[in-house]
C-alpha cells in the first residue's frame, strides 16, 4: 500500500514534470525565433531537470519500502545515494554552464529582446516550483525532493544569468554574457557540493546534532528506574536516527523488571525524539545498587559515568 509520503511526493514531482515539459518547449521555441544559444541550451537543460525528478521519484519509492530480511533497517539510505547522484549532475551542469560561458569571450552575438522575455518568465515559474517542492520536502521529511528543488532554484538562477546574458548582448556589453554564466556556474558548484556532502555524511554513520543527542539523554535519564545512561550511540539513516544505548538499573530487581524500564526508555525517547526510527537498548546492573529516589540519577552524575562522548 502506497504511504501518503509516497502518493503526495509523487504528486509533486508531476506537477513539476509537467511545468518542465511546458517551460522547455517555449524557451527551446523562443530561443531559435531569438536567436539565442544561451535560450536554446537553457531549453535543453530544463529537459534534464525531468530525468533528475523521476530519479527523485524512484527514490522515494524504494525508500519508503519496509525493512525485510536483506535490509533489516529499510530503505531509507536509497534517498540519500540518490540525492548524491542528483548533486553530481548538478555539478556536470555547472561545469558546462561555466565552461561555456569561458568559451563565450568575445563571441558576437545579439539576440532579440524575445530571448530575455521568455528568460524572465522562466524565473518565475522555476522559482515557484523552487518553494512549491521545498514546502514539501519539509513537510514529507524527504532529502531527496529538498535537493530537486534547488535543483530548480539553480535553474532559475542559471535563467538569471540567461536574461543578463541576453540583454548585455542586445545592448553591445558582450561580456556580460559569459560574466553571468561563470556566476551561475559558481552558485550552481556551491550548492551541489553541499547537498552531496550533506548526503555523503548520513551514509558513513554520522552521529545526529547535538540537539537531537541532548534530547536523547535528558529522556533517558528522566525514567524512573534508570540509574544511569551508560553508553549511547547514534547515526543518520536518511532523515531519520537510528540509535543503541546501555542504561544501568538496580542489580537486586528481577529480569521482568528490567525489562519494563527498557520498555519505558523506547517509549520516552520515541515521545521525546521524533527523529528516532529505532533504539535499542542494553540493561545492566549498577555497580551503586539500589537508590533512595526511586532510581532516576541526576543528569551531571549520569554524565560523569557516561565519561567523554
Amino acid at each position: 500500500m502506497t504511504s501518503r509520503r509516497v502518493s503526495e511526493g509523487v504528486r509533486v514531482a508531476f506537477v513539476t514534470i509537467v511545468i518542465n515539459l511546458a517551460l522547455s518547449a517555449v524557451k527551446i521555441a523562443a530561443g531559435i525565433a531569438g536567436r539565442s544559444y544561451a535560450v536554446v541550451a537553457d531549453g535543453f537543460e530544463s529537459l534534464t531537470d525531468i530525468g533528475t525528478t523521476l530519479g527523485f521519484v524512484a527514490a522515494l519509492r524504494w525508500g519508503d519500502r519496509p525493512p525485510d530480511a536483506d535490509h533489516p533497517y529499510g530503505h531509507r539510505r536509497v534517498e540519500s545515494e540518490i540525492t548524491r547522484v542528483l548533486m553530481l549532475a548538478l555539478m556536470a551542469i555547472g561545469i558546462v554552464i561555466g565552461w561555456r560561458a569561458l568559451v563565450a569571450f568575445g563571441r558576437a552575438e545579439r539576440p532579440t529582446w524575445v530571448a530575455p522575455a521568455v528568460a524572465l518568465l522562466t524565473i518565475g515559474a522555476k522559482e515557484w516550483m523552487y518553494w512549491y517542492t521545498l514546502a514539501a520536502g519539509r513537510r514529507l521529511q524527504s532529502e531527496a525532493l529538498v535537493a530537486n528543488a534547488w535543483h530548480h532554484r539553480t535553474d532559475a538562477l542559471d535563467s538569471l544569468g540567461t536574461v543578463a546574458a541576453a540583454v548585455g548582448a542586445i545592448l553591445g556589453w558582450r561580456w556580460l554574457d559569459p560574466l553571468a554564466g561563470l556566476i551561475v556556474a559558481g552558485v550552481i558548484l556551491v550548492i551541489a557540493g553541499r547537498l552531496y556532502w550533506q548526503a555523503t555524511r548520513e551514509l558513513v554513520d554520522t552521529a545526529p546534532p547535538e540537539p537531537v543527542m541532548q534530547r536523547m539523554r535528558e529522556a533517558v535519564e528522566a525514567t524512573p528506574g534508570v540509574h544511569s545512561l551508560s553508553r549511547l550511540r547514534a547515526r543518520l539513516h536518511g532523515t531519520r536516527v537510528l540509535a543503541d544505548l546501555v542504561i544501568k538499573v538496580d542489580p537486586a530487581i528481577s529480569v521482568v523488571k528490567g525489562h519494563a524500564i527498557a520498555e519505558s526508555v523506547e517509549r520516552s525517547l520515541h515521545r521525546d525524539v521524533p527523529e528516532l526510527l529505532d533504539v535499542t537498548v542494553h540493561v545492566e546492573p549498577s555497580p551503586d545498587g539500589a537508590r533512595p529516589n526511586g532510581g532516576v540519577r541526576p543528569p551531571e552524575e549520569a554524565r560523569r559515568e557516561e565519561g567523554p562522548r
